[in-house]
Order: structure tokens, then sequence, then C-alpha cells
């Protein structure tokens, strides 16, 4: 029953509407049934059940323990009719096996759930994915439980086989590739929504959309868990590495929703929290901040972010035509370029006009007008500036693809003006000044200056600067300062530093850590041939995540100098992807040069995308590093990516189970994109006591090789937190003989085996966006059956749990101190040298 029209009716009084209204005017009939499963190795096996219990009850949950007691099995009890209401229930599956000596039996379950409908605030709904593969009626329940239990163990070969070039290669340090795949965590614990159509389809979609929206279905996730907002654009610009890398066609459907929103305005007015000013919420050819908030219309009212001006940020718009421009380079989707052709243009030409004095360089003014919102500029900046002449570059580019011979060439003259000035304004002979401002910090190192030339190299583009050693020279400063300089290396990249060697604290995001940021650090300067600097740097992020503190699976936004965290579980860490990208595309080349290593040829990518009327499948040669070329060479590879894998026999149960957890890419016929396995301890992780003599159980820390693995350790908040530094949760405890990470990465390198093997070779991870549907063959039908059992219980229709989400604009950050005036930077001096250290030696690898 739905409460639509509820808050119209007069004859309620003001309390009854408050309630209806916090009920969120939601459908009332979305259906949600759950259902567990198991399947016994032994034939003989016995299966009882209870279809269900009031857990709260002793008297019914008295009767199911008591069996279970005495006999080890339950009574086969079923329930009928509706239950109570209010009265929480469960259902209980039981399977009693024999065990002879020397002998192993399994007993595998498994729970599932149909829930079809993603419902928001404003009552519309949505179909989830997996409805693609099952209907839409909320009784499938039966059906997923069953379809587990015949496809995990496929499910699971794929992802080790999607893993294992990444995992077996040998050049990469173990703590990155444990980050590499655990990272991906966010892309399903984000608040993800991935669509099959709408409850009721807008009337006026084109045929492209139509045929877009049905066949890849739009993709959705919050910028963290307290800043609730769909799609963060300037953040994505980081993150969205992973889903172009893995999931390209997800990446496409985002994008175009941006191309969509970018021609939109809206009447709304409001208030922005900063400056008390009047604004509009969007105004056409401004890229949106973001795609909505969960507590109002995701979608079709964008921009729930209303602490700034938001349509005069200065980096939306170019982040816009480089995301775009880079989408089409890594799928080679031309239709996708038309598709946001006229989006691009008004874009680029709004953001134009922030170009005062004419020099083609725009200037920022003087409110933080990009993604750092308490970091203010004034007049030309390295960051802003940066990401426009390199988004200039990237629209001629795109022009020529699509054949606009006479834009191509109006954009490529407006970055030769625009690069010029970069140079000529900024360049201080060291690096490149935060701004052209006369504030004391106009000259501070921003960490994140160079953000435009991570695009332009990964996307083949001329160079922010027709120097190509002010580049260098810029990310050695960066370095020695903003990573070396800053507590040792050991915590990432400070966001601000002075020439003095101290911290900027102009605001309060200067003198963070970004953990996304530092990663896209990282991978500049892999790209730019600084490989060992780059892993450097991306260390402390991993090792404070992962080994320091407990962050892992929660890996916030950013922290301070003492470890205090900002935004917990946070989209723009999957930056490390990033790196992965310029790993693959020369940086793994050149660290085989340098280190004597035989020089595997570069691969050749399949790309299969499907957008629109559209259909392409094409082998094209990798982009290439610098003047590094990479070249294709054969590989067998199966369609989700890695090589064939070979069939193994089961390891043996010898001790207590370990939990591996794992963020999975998308198996074929599967609708899963996560999940959690236990391994068992081998012969391998038993050792000897040197006391005793006796085997012991060694359990793998995450730093083991070749194990993307980690655990979830204490959050350490206790519940939500909010804007603001939280002191660092209490860190795992630990065993005090296992090697930790920094040691094993501070010690003396230790030689490991090279492989000749082809197999190793380490292949850009693909997975398919689009499972194909689940198969049906071996499935065995519900009911009581040797060797598989399944009882499943649909709860009466009842009202969605409350969500977290808030109505109306969030708010991101704090207040930042005022900016000062406008103008040009005086003139270069010398940097004085921070104190003499020796760097950390280079990430290596721990020995078996």
């Amino acid at each position: 029953r739905r409460f639509a029209g509820g808050m119209r009716d007069n004859t309620k009084s003001k309390t009854q509407k408050k309630k209806m209204f916090r009920a969120g005017s939601v459908a009332r009939s979305d259906k949600l049934s759950f259902a567990i499963a198991c399947r016994a190795s032994d034939p003989a096996a016995k299966i009882s059940y209870n279809t269900g219990f009031y857990t709260t009850d002793e008297t019914s949950t008295g009767r199911l323990w008591s069996a279970f007691n005495t006999k080890g099995e339950l009574r086969n009890d079923s329930f009928g009719g509706p239950s109570r209401e209010h009265h929480a229930m469960g259902v209980a599956l039981c399977a009693k096996v024999v065990v002879k000596p020397g002998q192993k039996q399994t007993i595998t379950f498994s729970l599932s759930w149909d829930l079809p409908i993603v419902r928001f605030f404003s009552n519309r709904g949505y179909y989830r994915r997996y409805t693609k593969f099952y209907d839409r009626d909320g009784n499938n329940e039966e059906r997923i439980a069953v379809d587990a239990l015949n496809s995990y163990r496929d499910w699971e070969r794929q992802i080790e086989a999607w893993q294992r070039p990444v995992l077996e290669d040998p050049l990469l340090p173990t703590w990155y590739k444990n980050a590499l795949f655990n990272e991906l965590y966010y892309l399903t614990e984000g608040g993800t929504v991935w669509t099959h159509g709408e409850e009721n389809e807008p009337p006026d979609m084109t045929p492209v959309e139509k045929e877009t929206y049905r066949t890849i279905g739009k993709f959705g996730y919050l910028e963290s868990m307290e800043y609730i907002m769909v799609n963060t654009y300037d953040v994505h610009f980081y993150a969205s590495w992973a889903l172009a890398m893995l999931w390209p066609k997800l990446e496409l459907s985002l994008q175009c929703d941006f191309g969509r929103s970018a021609l939109e305005e809206y009447p709304d007015v409001w208030t922005t929290l900063h400056s008390s000013h009047k604004a509009k919420r969007k105004v056409r050819a401004a890229v949106p901040h973001d795609l909505g908030n969960p507590g109002d219309d995701p979608w079709y009212k964008v921009n729930s972010y209303n602490i700034q001006p938001i349509n005069d940020w200065k980096d939306l718009n170019c982040k816009f035509a480089l995301q775009v421009y880079r989408d089409f380079v890594l799928t080679k989707n031309k239709q996708f370029l038309e598709d946001n052709f006229v989006a691009l243009e008004e874009a680029l030409e709004r953001v134009s006009k922030f170009d005062r004095d004419g020099d083609g360089l725009i200037e920022n003014e003087g409110f933080p007008d990009q993604t750092y919102d308490t970091w203010s500029a004034t007049g030309a900046s390295a960051y802003s500036g940066g990401l426009w002449v390199v988004a200039l570059a990237a629209s001629a580019e795109i022009c020529n693809v699509l054949g606009y011979s006479d834009k191509a060439e109006m954009y490529m003259q407006s970055f030769k003006k625009a690069r010029s000035a970069y140079h000529d304004r900024l360049w201080n002979g060291k690096y490149y000044n935060y701004d052209t401002s006369t504030n004391v910090q106009h000259d501070s190192i921003m960490a994140d200056m160079l953000c435009g030339q991570w695009y332009a190299r990964a996307c083949q583009l001329p160079n922010l600067d027709q120097d190509e050693s002010c580049l260098a020279t810029a990310l050695s400063t960066i370095f020695r300062y903003n990573v070396l300089g800053f507590k040792d290396g050991k915590i990432g990249a400070v966001n601000g530093m002075r020439p003095d060697g101290k911290i900027d604290k102009c605001c309060l995001q200067s003198v963070e850590v970004w953990t996304g940021t530092t990663f896209g650090l990282a991978s500049t300067m892999m790209q730019e041939g600084l490989i060992e600097e780059g892993f450097q740097t991306a260390f402390g992020i991993v090792n404070t995540t992962y080994e320091d503190i407990g962050y892992h699976f929660q890996t916030p936004e950013a922290w301070d100098s003492e470890k205090h965290y900002r935004a917990i579980g946070y989209m723009r860490p999957l930056a490390i992807w990033g790196m992965q990208y310029a790993w693959d595309n020369g940086a793994r080349d050149e660290k085989a040069r340098r280190e004597g290593v035989p020089v595997q040829q570069g691969r050749s990518k399949r790309v299969a995308m499907k957008l629109g009327n559209l259909e392409l499948s094409s082998t094209e040669k990798m982009p290439r590093i610098g003047s590094r070329a990479v070249t294709p060479s054969a590989s067998p590879a199966t369609p989700h990516g890695g090589s064939e894998m070979p069939s193994r026999p089961p390891r043996p149960m010898v001790g207590p189970m370990s939990i591996t957890t794992y963020a999975a890419a998308p198996a074929a016929g599967s609708p899963m994109m996560g999940g959690m396995r236990m391994r068992a301890a081998t012969e391998n992780d038993l050792a000897k006591d040197p006391a005793t003599g006796q085997k012991k159980i060694f359990r793998p820390p995450p730093s083991i090789p070749n194990k993307a693995s980690s655990y979830r350790g204490p959050s350490g908040s206790g519940s939500a937190p909010r804007l603001g530094h939280h002191p660092p949760p209490k860190p795992c405890p630990t065993n005090p003989n296992k090697p930790s990470l920094s040691k094993i990465y501070m010690s003396k390198p230790v030689p490991e085996p090279t492989s000749s093997s082809a197999d190793n070779t380490p292949q850009h991870p693909q997975r398919p966006d689009r499972p194909a549907p689940p198969s049906r063959s071996g499935e065995t039908p519900p009911g009581r059956q040797t060797g598989s059992t399944i009882y499943s219980q649909r709860t009466p229709p009842t009202p969605p749990p409350k969500t977290g989400a808030q109505q109306g604009p969030v708010s991101k950050s704090p207040i930042p101190k005022s900016p000062g005036r406008q103008g040009r930077p005086p003139p270069a001096k010398e940097l004085p040298q921070p104190p003499t250290r020796d760097p950390p030696a280079p990430p290596m690898k721990p020995s078996q």
C-alpha cells in the first residue's frame, strides 16, 4: 500500500502527517524474501528443518534447541500462515553426517534474499541488476540459493584466475597487490546501486538511451559513508580508474548520465552554507557535482551539495572532458563521444569565461571552487589551471576523432596559449606555485599540482608543460617535501607544504593527507619514470590503512599528522587502479630493464563494448608511456581477463579455518560482485616451534606473497562519525614474531627468482560488465531431497527500514579561512633544503 498523497489529507493532524512524511512515502508492497539452502557431500546425509519460529519467544526457540541438543537434528516443523506483527521470525536448516576415521565430509550452506526494487525517498523505484536474470516478482530466493550452491566453486575459480596475473607478478610488491584488490570493496559496500530499468520508464528517451538504459542500466555509489551523494564527480575523477578498467560499460553509462545532466537547468534557488549568498541549484552547461541524494531523487534532482556555489567550480567541467576522452582511449567507442559532444562543447565554453585577463588560462575566484572545498585559490592556480590546459588538448583530440577539424584546430590553439601562460605565471624554477595571489601561501607546494599531467600522460596527450624537465623537477620537489619531508614518508603525501619544509596550515585540507590523491600522485610518478618513488609514496597509505591503524575496508578520505581520520569509507582511494594502469602501460617494462629482468613485451588488450547501437570488439595496442612503446604479444586469456587456470586438488584441512575476503569482479553467470570465503590452514602454514619442536599454526598476515586478502579490524568509531577529525581506532593485536610491512619494506632487498613462463605475464584485468544468465543445468528442485535441501520463507509486505539518508543538501567540510588578494607571485627564490635523511629502501617482498 502506498502513502503517496497522504500529506495532502487535511483531516490528519500535524503529528500524523509528520510521521507519514518520515516514513518516506514508500511503497509498502515492495517484496522481500529469504531462503537458506544446503548441500552435503554424503548422499546419506540427514536433512532436517524448521520453517518458522519466533526468535524472541522462549517456547518457540526452546522447542528448536531442545531437539537439536538431544538428537543433533531438527523436528521438521512447518510454519503456516502469516507471522505476528512486530515479532522477529527465523528459520533453521540442519544437515547431519557421519564422518568415519580417515574420511572427510563437506556441508555447504547458502543464504539468499530477493529484494527486486530499490526505492528512494522520492518514491521512485528501480529494478536491481540481477532482475535481468531472474523475475521481478520477488519470489526468486529459492532459485538464487540453488544457483549459488551450483556455481560458487566456478565463481571462485574465475576470481582467482582474474587475480593471478597480478598476484604472480614478481616485480610488484606484495603490499600493493593486497591493497589493489581489497580497495575494490567500495564498489559493493559504498551504497551501490546497479539498475535494470525503472518501474515507469521516462517517455522522452531516445532510442540510444533506451538501449543503453536496458542493456547496461544506471550505476551509482556514494561519495562516502558520511557524504551521502551519488557519484560525486570531482571525486569520481580519481576513483573512475577502477570502473574504466574493470567494468567499462558501467563507466560509460555513468559518464552519459553526467552528460545529460550538464544540459539541464533548475529554477531552484538556495542559500550556500559558506557565503550565505543565493545561488541556483543547477545552471545549463555546468557539469553537476553529484547526481543527487538517496534522501531525494537521484538522477532526476542533481547537485545535492550546497556549501559553495557549485556551478562556478573550475574543475568539474575540465574533469568531464578528461574522463570522456580517457574512456574513449580505453574503449574506442566513438558513439560515446558523439553522445556527449554537445555537453562537452557547452561545458568548455562556460568554463572559458573564467579567463578574466585573456591569456588563455582560467582564474580561480578567491573561494574554494574545486574539489579542495576548504582551500581557496585566487587567480591562476596549479591545480585548476593544469586541468584546464589538458582538457583543451583532450577536446582537440575528441574533435579529431569525430572529424571536426576546424574545432580541433581551435581547441589546439587554445591549448598552446594556455600551456604557455601556465608555465610563465606559475613556474618558479622548482615547482608550480599554488596560485598567483599575493597571499603568504601562494608559493606552497601542492602535492596534487600535476593532476592534469596524470591524465595527459595516461591518454597520450601533449604534456602539461612543453619543457618535460620542469615536470620531473616538480615531481622530485613534491617527493622530497610532501612525502619524505612529512612524517618520514610513512603516512602518505601531505596536501600542502611550505618552501621552508613546514606544513601549510592555511586551512583544514592543506594539513591533511588524502588517500586517493596520494595514489594519483604515485600514478603520475610511475608514468614519468619515478617508479620506486611512486611505490614508496603509495606505501605510506597502504601501511597506515592495513597495518598501522586498521582502516582496511573503510579507507577514509583523509587523515592528519596524528592519523585522525575524516570521512570513513570513501570513494577516492579507488585511484590505486590508476597505478595499475601506469604499471601495465610502460612502468613494468621500465622496472624490468632497471633490475636486469628480461622485458616481457606489452600485451594487446581485448575490448568488447556495446553502447547504444554500436558493437565494438577490437584488439588494440596499449598506450605508450613517454618514449617507451608497448607492443602486443599473444597470451591465452579467459573471457574474464586472466590466463587459463589449471584444475587442482582440494587442499586438506589440517588446522583451524582462516577467513579470506575478496572483492570480486562479476563472473559470467553471476549477479554477485563480492563475497567472503573460508580457507583451511594447510601444511605450508605449519611451522615448528623452536622451543618445543612441535608444529604450530602460522596465520598468514596480509603481507604474505600472492594473497590478496586482509581481515576486518575494529573500526573504533562505534557509531557513524561526523565532520572533523576523529582519533584513530585501536590497532588490531598482532603476533610480535610477525614481521611488519614497515620492517619488510625497510630491510635489505631479497633477490627473488624470476619466472620465464609466459603465463606470468601480468595481464590487464578485464571483467565482463554484464554476466551471462546463470546456468540452470544440474539445478536441484526445491524440497527435501537427498544431498540438497532448500526451505524458504517469504515475509508479508512490510515497510522497508529507514535509511540513514538525509533529505536535501549535504555538507562536505568545515568552512575555510578567507583568501587574500589576487596578484602576481614574487620572483622565484631558491628553496631551503629540508633536513637531510636517507630515503627508505625500495619496496620489496618478504621471503617465504
